[in-house]
């Protein structure tokens, strides 16, 4: 902090341009300015007046804009700097978020939009630590707004990992496939006191019900001589640290309530073993159903969900929140050209209007892979031919025969489409079984129906306990 009675902002503004509503804005909040008319005065000034926040009106290829933000991290860590281009300046926003500037706006901007961006810096500056590379709370919250935008709600939602992280009780995550759920549950073992220990991610979908007992708890194997070995199974790996368990709906009861005997004794036996071997381990799950009505259904053990769900959390849809678009895609743009040696160098404003415009019913994981498809497709500019995302998303599909129904509409949220969208495993369970009836077995067929994929459909069906043609004839 600057020592002042009040938060000082120090604009760099070498020909004029910005308004001066943003000066008098400003001072309304009770937050002082100082606009340096040149990159020389701002430099002296910069360390003269050692301010809480730093604008840059940026000119395309501004060398000396960027030389002030490098020397506004690298002495001051914990100032953010706020970037402003025009439309032709995108290159520079993308050297600015590799610098680790704190935000940036394209020109012409809204008033109020700049001033919320400095209110949220400035909030920054006076409550969380200098951005950092290491596992600081600090260094979590920025790596979570980079992953995830910094839209009201992910604001609030680094908010609650951030009360998560201190305290040292089970959570429960619960988000739509792709939001972002293992990222929130690594920001949570990073803020707390179990940081320096593993963090073991597992997937309870995708291992056979036949194998996920040993997955979990390990095996003790006998040999002829009488001696044990063992293997240890993701809760021994996971000791000391944080287990993150995602679609945790998807495991057998019999080993649901096995979990819960872990989570009470702290302590787990091998398959096949007699030994009991003492475990610390915090348990953060998550899941893309509502597990409350999953467990009032049978589905899901009640008392294990108590147990879960000592604090809760909410992933935010994409589709809800637009406005972390245009900086998830520049971000994106960066780290996906480094990994492919390419120089794409942004989106054309079609282009983002588009990604702007679409639903993405497979959230950030979706948008990612989107992203990547059109900077191996594009040479200089992403254009609207390079994405492969349909333009409207009221476009009519193919009626299913008889009386199938897109899955959406046994969604008890008639706004819900998709199977991650599903409120109640029940409502799953029987649009599955119907969709199979009226496609006669045929799976890939069912799948289409539904808007999922084949792999999804045969895991659906082994997790419920369906026997395929036995069952549904």
């Amino acid at each position: 902090m600057n020592g002042h009675f009040s938060p000082l902002v120090l604009v760099v503004d070498n020909d004029g341009s910005i308004d001066e509503l943003l000066s008098h804005r400003l001072e309304e909040e009770g937050i002082s300015t100082f606009v340096a008319g040149d990159y020389q005065t701002a430099l002296r000034e910069f360390q003269r007046v050692s301010p809480d926040l730093l604008i840059i009106d940026m000119k395309p290829s501004d060398v000396n804009g960027m030389e002030i933000l490098h020397l506004a991290l690298a002495r001051y860590g914990g100032i953010p700097v706020i970037m402003l281009t025009e439309h032709g300046g995108v290159r520079d926003a993308i050297d600015a978020f590799r610098a680790h500037a704190f935000d940036f706006l394209l020109k012409p901007y809204e008033i109020k939009e700049l001033l919320y961006i400095v209110r949220m810096g400035l909030i920054e500056r006076m409550f969380k630590s200098p951005i950092r590379s290491d596992s600081s709370q600090g260094g979590c919250r920025n790596k979570l707004f980079e992953l995830m935008g910094r839209s009201d709600s992910i604001i609030k939602l680094a908010s609650e990992i951030e009360r998560a992280g201190r305290g040292d009780s089970n959570c429960m995550i619960i988000g739509e496939t792709g939001s972002g759920k293992e990222s929130a549950a690594y920001a949570i073992h990073k803020d707390s006191r179990r940081a320096r220990m593993p963090f073991v991610p597992f997937n309870c979908e995708s291992i056979s019900a036949e194998l996920i007992e040993t997955e979990l708890f390990g095996r003790d194997i006998s040999s002829p001589a009488g001696e044990i070995r063992g293997s240890k199974g993701i809760f021994e790996q996971a000791d000391g640290g944080t287990l993150f368990l995602n679609e945790i709906q998807s495991l057998p009861l019999p080993v649901q309530r096995l979990v819960l005997s872990v989570l009470l004794e702290k302590r787990v036996r091998r398959a096949d073993g007699d030994r009991y071997i003492n475990v610390d381990v915090r348990v953060v799950a998550a899941s893309s159903q509502n597990v409350k009505q999953a467990a009032a259904s049978g589905c899901f053990r009640m008392d294990l969900l108590y147990l879960l769900c000592g604090c809760a959390l909410f992933m935010p849809p994409l589709r809800e929140r637009a406005e972390d678009i245009p900086r998830l895609v520049i971000s994106m743009l960066t780290r996906i050209n480094h990994g492919l040696n390419k120089d794409v160098r942004g989106f054309s404003d079609e282009a983002m209007q588009m990604l702007k415009g679409y639903d993405w019913p497979g959230n950030i994981r979706q948008l990612s892979a989107t992203i990547k498809h059109a900077i191996e497709q594009a040479d200089d500019l992403v254009e609207t031919r390079h994405l492969d995302i349909a333009e409207r998303q009221d476009v009519e599909v193919d009626a299913p025969p008889g009386n199938v129904r897109p899955y959406g509409q046994f969604a008890p949220n008639p706004s819900a489409t998709g199977i991650g969208a599903l409120g109640s495993m029940a409502h799953e369970r029987l649009a599955l079984l119907q969709a199979i009836r009226q496609t006669n077995g045929n799976m890939a067929e069912a799948a289409r129906f539904l808007r999922i994929n084949y792999e999804t459909v045969r895991s659906k069906i082994r997790i419920y306990g369906i026997r395929e043609l036995n069952e549904i004839s």
